[in-house]
């Protein structure tokens, strides 16, 4: 399997549009990748000899000549395959996937409730080699991604999991004698939004995630800005309140202390169901139910669901105001489980952008729900994006 540094701009282009269209003749190829005929003759040859392409049947190409036949190409389902692994507070999911972002296998498992820096990397150690052992006979396995959260993990020092991500990195890519990189699992899932949805095809686009935390992924250019040291886009740790409620960054009234997913579920147990039953914040289903019953009594008008949503509102669009004029990005796709009625925040966030924007500015603000496998495929691609190009940028 060769190195992803070996493969050349015109290779990923091809891998690009195989993945993106599926199966494609060679003149397509030609035509949507802007290449000449001889280039994507060699190229698929190249792929077919390293097991990454294959040859399918024929089909009838539209091009005026009667009956005119062509083979279609298609990339291999086991070559390459990824690892990718999301970690959340209380679950770690663990796939096996291809550059189709086919999902071949999976699993589920408690995450380790511990602060120690060797108990995580033991877990992760174990939750990976056996799933290696496993799946390993169903293809090629190229690397391991991993995304964890972001700020707190796995302690509750600021920097901490920044300042940990390489040692992680190289101690279990010795261990399993294989590619591993880890990256905030918000910025894996912007990864993903970038290669799977063709709905939001932007270069430039701020991606905002509404889990447990608040996390922000950037892409500039079609690449991911990270930051100095990984950081960039915490707009959840951005402080809204002073006197708020303790973060678990350190500081206290950060934005996700009111917007974090548990925090609006807490509020929804206390305001709108006046209950102090707060069990439901450690069950995923029913934190859900819980937010989607919120959102759609906002949508009705019904207080105080609409006074928590709406202040939720005001606050992001306070963070996203100002990330929009420093970064001069104003596309922006916000994601969580917000149900069918996610319009009642948007709303008064565009309002309130709109107004604390530069004169003759604009952002477009879409919210597109989770998908549930978005996570843990966007760690996967930490791995499989270099097998990718960035065609639309190329021709701006």
């Amino acid at each position: 399997m060769k190195d992803t540094s070996e493969l050349t701009d015109n290779t990923r282009r091809i891998i690009t549009l195989l993945k993106r269209n599926g199966p494609l003749p060679k003149g397509e190829l030609a035509q949507l990748g802007n290449m000449g005929w001889a280039t994507v003759v060699k190229v698929i040859n190249q792929l077919a000899e390293d097991g990454m392409v294959k040859r399918l049947g024929t089909v009838i190409l539209d091009n005026g000549k009667k009956g005119k036949r062509a083979y279609l190409y298609d990339l291999i389902d086991t070559r390459p395959l990824a690892i990718g692994v999301d970690i959340e507070y209380q679950t770690t999911t663990i796939v096996l996937t291809n550059l189709k972002g086919n999902v071949l296998a999976s699993a589920k498992l408690p995450t380790v409730n511990s602060r120690s820096d060797q108990t995580i990397r033991n877990f992760l150690l174990s939750t990976i080699s056996e799933f290696l052992e496993a799946h390993a006979h169903k293809g090629v396995i190229c690397g391991v991604g991993i995304g964890i959260p972001g700020i707190g993990f796995p302690t509750n020092s600021r920097l901490d999991n920044i300042k940990k991500m390489k040692g992680l990195m190289d101690w279990l890519s010795q261990k399993l004698q294989m590619p591993v990189q880890v990256n905030d699992n918000t910025k894996a899932y912007a990864i993903f939004e970038k290669w799977n949805n063709e709905t939001f095809p932007q270069e430039n686009f701020i991606f905002v995630s509404v889990r447990t935390g608040v996390g922000t992924g950037i892409f500039y250019h079609g690449n991911l800005y990270l930051g100095t040291r990984g950081l960039a886009g915490e707009i959840g740790h951005i402080q809204v309140d002073p006197d708020g409620r303790p973060c678990r960054c350190g500081n206290r009234g950060c934005l996700e202390t009111i917007l974090g997913e548990q925090n609006l579920y807490r509020e929804y147990c206390l305001q709108v169901l006046q209950t102090k039953n707060l069990s439901g914040l450690n069950d995923p289903q029913t934190l859900e139910a819980g937010l989607t019953d919120l959102f759609s009594r906002a949508s009705r008008g019904e207080e105080p669901a609409l006074s928590i949503v709406h202040e939720a509102a005001v606050q992001l669009g306070r963070g996203l105001a100002h990330t929009i004029m420093v970064l001069d990005i104003s596309n922006v796709v916000i994601s969580g489980h917000f149900g069918p009625h996610a319009e009642v925040l948007l709303d008064p966030m565009r309002k309130f952008i709109g107004s604390h924007l530069l004169p003759g500015t604009s952002c477009t603000i879409k919210y597109l729900p989770f998908d549930p496998q978005g996570h843990v495929q966007g760690a996967a691609l930490l791995i499989l994006k270099d097998y990718f190009i960035d065609i639309q940028s190329e021709t701006m």
